[in-house]
């Protein structure tokens, strides 16, 4: 009797109450999250994975942001699952209908809107249910006490109305998203975070396959994942001008694998925005195993396909604590606009300003206008009968597809097993061991049918170096074997020198930098690198260098020094590796002619940014892009800015009488804030703490309502921004270091210049 009472239950009746939990303090989207956790291993054979709270609410967001009036729009989820993105939905237009009547809906306009304006359907029957009856919650939040008194007296006309089979539709005919008759006629926005899934080469004759491949489409899906036909059958779903806004897997957008999908999916609409979460995956996914972007697209009809070549935004919002607290803070160097033409027909873009920006693209493309270590393995612009080098994996040892074979010579020669790839450019030979007897029958002798087990050449492991990034490349002569997992270019004993040089700078800080900029996996998916990427990597021999001699002499004196480590034991060798590391850097990088700001771009990849990527909970404290700042730091920006504003002025018909003077607090806490001011003055750039002022400013810019700036009711485009007063130009940021590196600066430079020729409608600075 106690218990009943504690449990608000009837004790004449014996009716239990659902009110006893207060939805003031647990949230409605709870119901979906007990629901997901109990269906977690069923959900997961099916692809569809819970979509936490705040990227729900981040989504809607994005889905709303351009709409006039949001309580006019019909936002249909075609795989809508416990319904976490409709519930945030609805909840967004209750609250607006409230806040533009300025009295609170009536129960009969709450079921009103909700019978209008939410659409639903899921393939699973049990989550439509919940879904309904999440949104059931959602409409009695918050009822005025007359509604509440009509529902407890059983009026006829304030009864629950039915959704399924109204707005909600489920099971294997109705709630098949690419069945003929599923879906709602009247969406205005499809918001979706449709299943993830790449069927097993057994699976064969699925719906959504047999979708895509009809004569009428003929859609590309890359790696046959159904969230891309998902994609493309929500901008059949919306009216021309309609918005699309899914959370899909960001191997579609970013993976160079996925390029044709990214071709046809943008002839088909106009992209608005593309938010990568790839940095923050761990925090908002637990057990992420893979990372996802938001995309916000319209449907854009027949003819006006071929119109321009629109902009669209690129978010990449970096780990920081306002994710804690359920916020995403989306800074200005996170944002980017692309051209989607551009995208459209290589999405490299995306992978480089992920962490890049302008100068890393630039440094790209002219490094890779010297040649490609591709090059040395394909005939491409070369015109001799056959490649140079050859290029492939080891012995694959099973394959459900093939049948196995005796391990042959592979018995007769030693084994690397890849987990003991060495941590040195050049292999100790007491890493190899005989074949272990695993290995009797094996599926395959690798590329070029065990060509690649003997003489020069340089292996690299899949994986990288967890703490650097630094590919796990070494040389040999020697002759053994190894299993797939590691590959390798091979050349004749003419080449030898070059491959050892190869080996060095596939470790090298520039190789990091360069793999940063433009691997898909490393920085995105997982800590390991393809042969396809590392191929992509700019190489070019000496003898087609634009110094030839110079280029000779490097390569000789790298080889040199790894053959010195070759001749002395483990130990040894790795000292020496360690100590040479910097001089190796440093001809590495004469070879390929970076200047000095190329070597900033290259020193701060693997000094900040490298070390930061991905972090999780546990790891965010000790990320050097959220450390505290030295006076000495903050000092190098503002020089750097100082000199780039100059001659930018002058570049521009200016005088280049323009210095940054940086003027930050004191305290090392979390938090901190630096302004840094622009004058039209001569000198040098300079820096002071000045506690005092710093408050007052942010009293001012509070005053303003400008810090933070709010966006949305889950993000925020806050705290790095820039402003004028007096004639003068200031830029506020966070006192953390990734606001404050030399490339900042430079990149600072250019919006400074942009901003203020806007401003004063002239063409010089």
């Amino acid at each position: 009797m106690i218990a009943d009472f504690l449990s608000h239950t009837d004790i004449s009746t014996g009716q239990q109450s659902l009110w006893a939990y207060d939805f003031r303090y647990i949230p409605v989207e709870l119901i979906s999250g007990v629901y997901e956790t109990f269906l977690a291993d069923d959900k997961r054979l099916a692809g569809a994975y819970y979509t936490p709270r705040n990227l729900a609410a981040f989504a809607v967001d994005q889905a709303f942001e351009h709409s006039v009036d949001i309580t006019r729009e019909v936002v249909y989820d075609g795989a809508c699952g416990s319904g976490i993105l409709l519930v945030t939905a609805f909840r967004r237009m209750v609250h607006a209908a409230d806040a533009a009547a300025g009295t609170p809906l009536t129960f009969a306009q709450r079921c009103q809107l909700l019978l209008g304006h939410i659409r639903g359907g899921d393939i699973n029957p049990a989550a439509c249910m919940v879904a309904a009856f999440s949104l059931y919650l959602s409409l009695l939040e918050n009822l005025q006490p007359a509604d509440l008194t009509r529902l407890g007296n059983g009026d006829h006309e304030a009864r629950l109305p039915h959704l399924r089979d109204a707005i909600l539709w489920s099971g294997a005919r109705q709630g098949d998203f690419f069945g003929n008759d599923s879906g709602p006629q009247d969406a205005t926005i499809f918001l979706s975070n449709p299943p993830w899934k790449e069927p097993r080469g057994e699976d064969q004759g699925l719906g959504y396959e047999s979708w895509a491949e009809d004569p009428a489409r003929r859609w590309f899906l890359p790696h046959r994942q159904i969230a891309a036909a998902f994609a493309h059958r929500a901008l059949d779903v919306v009216p021309d001008g309609g918005r699309v806004c899914l959370i899909l897997p960001a191997k579609l957008f970013l993976s160079a694998t996925s390029q044709k999908f990214v071709l046809e999916f943008l002839s088909r609409c106009n992209l608005k925005r593309v938010v990568c979460l790839a940095d923050v995956r761990h925090m908002l996914f637990s057990e992420a195993v893979h990372p996802c972007v938001i995309v916000l697209a319209e449907r854009m009809s027949d003819e006006r396909q071929d119109a321009g070549n629109p902009m669209f935004d690129y978010w990449v919002p970096k780990a920081d604590v306002s994710v804690a607290y359920g916020r995403l803070t989306i800074h200005g160097c996170d944002r980017h606009q692309l051209p989607a033409g551009l995208v459209a027909r290589n999405n490299q873009l995306l992978r480089t300003y992920l962490w890049g920006g302008p100068h890393d693209q630039a440094l790209l493309l002219r490094l890779r206008a010297l040649g490609r270590l591709d090059d040395m393995v394909s005939r491409g612009r070369r015109s001799e009968s056959k490649p140079r080098w050859i290029e492939g994996k080891g012995f694959h040892h099973l394959d459900r597809n093939r049948d196995g074979k005796d391990a042959g010579f592979l018995r007769q020669v030693p084994f690397l097993d890849a987990k003991r790839t060495p941590s040195l450019p050049v292999l100790d030979p007491l890493l190899l061991q005989d074949l272990p007897q695993k290995f009797a029958v094996v599926a395959s002798y690798g590329a070029h049918n065990g060509e690649l087990f003997r003489g020069p050449r340089v292996m690299i492991n899949d994986g990288v170096d967890y703490a650097t990034y630094e590919a796990k490349a070494v040389f040999s002569q020697r002759t053994f074997s190894f299993q797939s997992s590691i590959g390798a270019f091979a050349g004749p004993d003419a080449d030898a020198d070059l491959l050892r040089f190869l080996a060095v700078y596939l470790r090298s800080s520039l190789a990091r930098y360069l793999l940063l900029v433009s691997s898909y996996a490393l920085t995105v998916e997982r800590q390991r690198v393809s042969m396809t990427e590392l191929k992509d990597l700019p190489f070019v021999p000496p003898e087609q260098h634009p110094d030839p001699a110079r280029a000779k002499r490097i390569v000789g004196q790298i080889a040199a020094k790894s053959r010195a480590m070759e001749n002395m034991d483990g130990l040894q060798s790795a000292e020496i590796y360690d100590a040479e590391k910097s001089a190796f850097d440093r001809l590495i990088a004469e070879y390929f002619g970076l200047n000095s700001i190329d070597q900033d771009a290259v020193d701060e990849a693997v000094r900040y940014f490298i070390p930061s990527i991905q972090p999780r909970w546990g790891d965010l404290g000790e990320s050097p892009l959220l450390r505290t700042l030295s006076s000495d730091d903050l000092f190098a920006y503002a020089s750097t800015l100082s000199r780039e504003l100059r001659d930018l002025s002058v570049g521009l018909g200016g005088d280049g009488a323009v210095r940054a003077e940086v003027v930050a607090e004191s305290t090392s806490r979390r938090g901190a804030i630096g302004i840094c001011r622009i004058l039209r003055s001569a000198g040098d750039g300079s820096t002071r703490r000045d506690d005092d002022q710093v408050a007052s400013a942010i009293r001012w810019l509070r005053q303003q309502r400008l810090m933070p700036l709010a966006a949305g009711e889950s993000f925020q485009l806050a705290s790095d921004f820039l402003f004028f007063c007096n004639n003068e130009m200031f830029l506020v940021k966070p006192l953390v270091a990734r606001f404050w590196l030399r490339g900042q600066a430079r990149r600072d430079a250019l919006r400074v210049v942009r901003a203020a020729r806007q401003y004063a409608g002239k063409g010089t600075a």
